[in-house]
C-alpha cells in the first residue's frame, strides 16, 4: 500500500515512459473505456425494440442486465492473476478483441437464447478490459498525477451517457436496434488493433518469473494466485476498503434501475424528457468527474469521496421522499449524476494506491467482482420492494428504497474516517 506521504511526494511512475507515449496510451485507454460503456448504456433506449423484435417477455431487460453484470464481475475476477502474470497489455488486446466480437454477435442475434448468451459473453470479455484499463493507467502514471488521469478516464462514463443513449435512439430511427451495437463492436475492434501500436508492454516492471514447466505447475500457480487475491480479505486495510464498496454502490444502484419508470409513471415525464435528463446529468457528471480528479491530486482523496457520499445520500433521500414538481424531480435526478462525479474519480484513484504494481491487477479484479455483485443484487432487491399500483400504474416503494439507500450511502463515512486515521490512507 502507498501511504499518505509517499502518495503525495512520488512523482515517478512504476513504469517510466516518454510523455508522448503516455499521452497516446491514455488516449487509447480513454476511447476503449468509452466504447465499452457506450455498448452498455445503449441498451436503455433500444430495449423496447429488442423486446418487440424477438418477442421477449417483460422480465428480459432485467435478465440482460444481470447476465452482463455477472459475466463482467466473474471474469474480471478470474482475469486478475493473468493481469499480474502476463501483463495488462496482453489482456487488453485479447479481451478487447473478444469483447468486440461478442458485441457484433449481439447485434446479429436471431433468437432470445443467442441474445442472452452473447450479452453474457460481452460482459465476460469487457469486464477484464475495464479492470485492466485502470490497472494499466496506475502503472504508467505517477501517484502525484494519478487522480487527474483517473478522473479523465472516468469521464468516459459521462461522455457515454451523453452520447450513447441518443446515439442508440438515432441509429434505431435510421435502421434497427442492431445498428448501434454493430457500429460500436466494429469501433471496439479498431481501437483494440490501435492498442497493439500505442500501448507499450509494462511486463518488465512486474518482475515476472519464468513460465510453469508443466500443466500441473501452471494450475498450482493459478491456485496460489487466486489464494493471494482472497488474502486481501486478511489484510485489515484492504478488507476495510473492499467493505466500503457495498455502502458506496448500494444506494444509487438500488434506485437507478427503477428511476426511468418511476419518473415516467409518477411524474408524467416522457421518454424524450428522460433522454434529455440523461444528457444533462451526463454533463453534470463530466464536470464533477474532471474537477474531482484534478482536486484528488491536491487534497485528500478520502475527503472528496466523503463529500460525494454525503451529497449522494441526502439527494437520494430528498428525491424519493419529498413532494416535488416534475421539474424539481428532474433537477434533483440530474444532480445525482453530479454527486456521482464528485466521488467516483477520487475513489478509484484511491483504489489504485492500495497495493503495489505486483498485486494491482488482482486487487482491481477482486474489487470489480464485488462492485458488480453489489450493483446487480441491489437492483434485484429493490425490484422486490417496488410495486406498481394495478389501478393507477404509479410505482410505490421508491420512498423506502431511497431512504434506506441514502442512509446506507452515508455509512461509507466511518469507513473512510478509519482508513484515514488508522491506516493513513489518503
Amino acid at each position: 500500500m502507498t501511504n499518505k506521504k509517499e502518495s503525495k511526494l512520488s512523482v515517478h511512475a512504476e513504469v517510466e515512459l516518454e510523455p508522448g507515449r503516455v499521452r497516446k496510451a491514455i488516449l487509447t485507454l480513454f476511447v476503449m473505456q468509452f466504447l465499452t460503456v457506450v455498448q452498455a448504456v445503449m441498451l436503455i433506449p433500444v430495449v423496447n425494440e429488442i423486446l418487440f423484435d424477438l418477442a421477449l417477455p417483460e422480465h428480459a431487460p432485467g435478465l440482460l442486465f444481470m447476465l452482463y453484470m455477472v459475466g463482467s464481475g466473474v471474469f474480471a475476477f478470474l482475469s486478475g492473476p493473468f493481469s499480474d502474470r502476463l501483463g495488462r497489455r496482453r489482456l487488453l488486446i485479447v479481451f478487447g478483441g473478444l469483447g468486440s466480437a461478442a458485441t457484433i454477435l449481439f447485434s446479429l442475434a436471431p433468437s432470445s437464447g443467442f441474445l442472452y448468451a452473447s450479452r453474457f459473453a460481452a460482459g465476460a470479455f469487457i469486464g477484464p478490459v475495464q479492470v485492466n484499463i485502470l490497472a494499466y493507467a496506475g502503472d504508467i502514471v505517477p501517484p502525484a498525477r494519478r487522480g487527474r488521469m483517473i478522473g479523465l478516464l472516468m469521464s468516459s462514463f459521462s461522455l457515454a451517457s451523453i452520447v450513447g443513449i441518443p446515439l442508440g435512439g438515432y441509429l434505431v430511427l435510421l435502421g434497427s436496434w442492431r445498428a448501434p451495437f454493430l457500429l460500436v463492436g466494429i469501433l471496439m475492434g479498431i481501437m483494440t488493433a490501435r492498442g497493439l501500436v500505442t500501448l507499450p508492454d509494462t511486463r518488465q516492471a512486474l518482475n515476472l518469473s519464468e513460465g510453469p514447466r508443466s500443466l500441473r505447475q501452471g494450475l498450482a500457480d493459478l491456485q496460489e494466485d487466486y489464494g493471494k487475491m482472497l488474502d486481501c480479505f486478511r489484510e485489515p486495510v484492504l478488507a476495510l476498503f473492499l467493505s466500503s464498496l457495498f455502502f458506496f454502490f448500494v444506494g444509487l444502484m438500488s434506485f437507478i434501475p427503477n428511476s426511468s419508470t418511476w419518473l415516467q409513471r409518477n411524474y408524467g415525464l416522457s421518454t424524450l424528457a428522460i433522454t434529455h435528463l440523461y444528457l444533462l446529468g451526463g454533463l453534470f457528471n463530466a464536470v464533477a468527474t474532471l474537477g474531482s480528479g484534478w482536486l484528488a491530486d491536491r487534497v485528500p482523496k478520502t475527503f472528496l469521496v466523503a463529500a460525494g457520499c454525503v451529497l449522494m445520500g441526502l439527494l437520494l433521500i430528498a428525491l424519493t421522499n419529498l413532494s416535488l414538481t416534475p421539474s424539481s424531480a428532474g433537477l434533483l435526478f440530474c444532480t445525482l449524476f453530479f454527486a456521482g462525479g464528485t466521488r467516483g474519480a477520487p475513489y478509484f484513484a484511491l483504489a489504485t494506491t492500495m497495493t503495489g504494481i505486483d498485486r494491482r491487477g488482482r486487487f482491481m479484479s477482486l474489487l470489480r467482482l464485488i462492485q458488480n455483485l453489489v450493483m446487480g443484487l441491489s437492483g434485484f432487491a429493490a425490484g422486490l420492494v417496488v410495486k406498481a399500483d394495478p389501478k393507477t400504474g404509479l410505482l410505490h416503494g421508491i420512498d423506502k428504497v431511497g431512504l434506506v439507500g441514502g442512509l446506507l450511502t452515508l455509512c461509507t463515512l466511518p469507513i473512510l474516517l478509519r482508513l484515514r486515521r488508522r491506516y493513513q490512507v489518503d
